[in-house]
């Protein structure tokens, strides 16, 4: 049999939208792993068992990029809906993209006079960080992280 006896051709508008529905079903997959209440999903190869299936990365921020990604797509799709054409979406994601950095600075905080301020707001990003990988000791290495921040500052 020749690939040509199972490939379809899209074209056009329904190509388009048949990419986004699959960006979608991968956004919606991997959006719930995100965050302090995230849920890590097991995905299990039939006839292989769970532990061999575990997740040993360490934390490359795949996921994070993946549903940036996909909710761009999503907003993208709602413009292009508006008759906006891709090229004037493209241009304006490089312009949020230059400005980026700047605006990060700007909302930046720092709590130089209240260390215990301070120090709550890095036991919250070291937890938010460690919280999708499988640690026995989670707690141990946050404060551990937090300590070594705490020192240099």
């Amino acid at each position: 049999r020749s690939v040509e006896t199972f490939a379809e051709e899209e074209k056009g508008e329904f190509a388009r939208l048949s990419s986004f529905m699959g960006d979608i079903a991968i956004d919606d997959l991997v959006k719930g792993t995100l965050g302090p209440k995230g849920m890590d999903k097991i995905l299990v190869a039939h006839g292989r068992s769970a532990g061999q299936v575990e997740d040993d990365e360490i934390g490359d921020g795949t996921t994070s990029v993946t549903v940036l990604a996909s909710e761009m797509l999503r907003e993208a799709e709602k413009l292009i809906e508006q008759k906006l054409h891709p090229q004037t979406i493209i241009a304006g994601w490089r312009a949020a993209t230059k400005a980026t950095p700047s605006a990060l600075i700007t909302a930046a905080q720092d709590n130089p006079k209240e260390v215990e301020k301070f120090r709550e707001d890095l036991m919250k990003i070291a937890w938010m960080t460690l919280r999708s990988k499988i640690l026995s000791q989670q707690n141990y290495f946050v404060k551990l992280a937090v300590d070594a921040v705490m020192r240099m500052k």
